[in-house]
């Protein structure tokens, strides 16, 4: 919503010839959700940015043979060759690194995980669609061993890091499903993933709901991984924090893992998240019965919810154990 609320303001000042285009993309996305009885959510800057890109294709797009017209409304604000849809798609993008970066101080109550972490026990694997530093440089502070899959001599991605051994000594591995605002590609074959010890320029981001399921590494990577674990027969609990379900890719894993087991539960943390019950197993085509609603904001929950017994008492009793 920070995002957001950026974007509209550069488009009452210094970017107001694109903002007829801007308005027109969001009407259009609202449009279509209510052709589905959708009003009420909000639209995002990724779901902007998506919309975007397919503009942003034109004839490329392999719908274009089966478009009769391009929207009257669409081609007077797009300018010619659609050259204000590339213009918004630049403009956006070149502010994002400054948007994303964040004083690290703004999530020191991430270092709550850690205090679950102790309790616990087991190294845990934390999947993030954040850009930031937040997690990594938090739990860093505090003190734990981070596997976030790159070489420390080299700083090149290696996803052996990911697989535990006897030597392992991480107590969290961090899977940064969209990328990262110091990560950089180190040639144009983008044959390295290099992790900087700084913010970039141009960081290696995946941006845009379209663009997700990206086949380089360790985006590929990142989802087999989390494929994999959330369907571990020993997982019984996945936490979401601050998620908002608008990403298929990551339902239809979530959805595929539920729907395999049914003791397994989500637990769907955010202030709102008593109401989005019914939303929730509907995007991932469930029962009401495998969401647990945590109304609780990421500080709350991280500092104060988060307890070994709190996870005890979210797993359902297995029918198949006679006591």
């Amino acid at each position: 919503m920070e995002m957001d609320n950026k974007v509209e303001e550069h488009l009452s000042n210094d970017w107001a010839d694109l903002k007829d285009l801007y308005y027109l993309i969001k009407s259009s996305i609202v449009y279509q959700r209510g052709l589905k009885g959708g009003f009420d959510a909000s639209v995002g800057i990724e779901e902007i940015l998506g919309v975007i890109e397919e503009l942003g294709k034109k004839d490329r797009n392999i719908l274009y043979p089966f478009i009769g017209a391009w929207n009257t409304h669409l081609i007077q604000v797009a300018g010619d060759k659609f050259q204000r849809v590339d213009d918004l798609n630049q403009k956006i993008r070149e502010k994002l690194t400054s948007w994303v970066k964040q004083d690290n101080r703004k999530g020191s109550y991430l270092q709550g995980l850690g205090n679950f972490k102790r309790e616990y026990g087991p190294a845990l694997r934390a999947f993030t669609l954040n850009y930031d530093l937040l997690l990594e440089s938090n739990l860093k502070d505090a003190g734990f061993n981070v596997e976030l899959g790159f070489d420390p001599d080299t700083a090149i991605w290696d996803a052996l890091r990911f697989e535990q051994h006897e030597n392992t000594v991480a107590d969290f591995y961090v899977y940064k499903l969209h990328g990262s605002i110091d990560w950089e590609r180190e040639s144009e074959a983008e044959e390295y993933l290099i992790k900087r010890d700084y913010v970039v320029d141009d960081p290696d981001l995946i941006f845009g709901v379209n663009s997700k399921l990206n086949s380089n590494d360790p985006y590929l990577f990142n989802v087999h991984e989390l494929r994999n674990y959330t369907l571990y027969p020993s997982l019984k609990l996945i936490f979401t924090v601050g998620y908002s379900f608008s990403d298929d890719y990551i339902n239809k894993l979530l959805s595929q893992a539920l729907r395999r087991d049914k003791n397994k539960r989500i637990v769907n943390v955010s202030p709102d998240s008593e109401k989005m019950v019914e939303e929730v197993a509907q995007k991932l085509a469930v029962n009401t019965d495998s969401v647990i609603p945590m109304k609780a904001t990421a500080k709350e929950f991280f500092t104060e919810k988060l307890t070994e017994e709190y996870c005890v008492s979210c797993i359902p009793s297995d029918p198949d154990i006679p006591f």
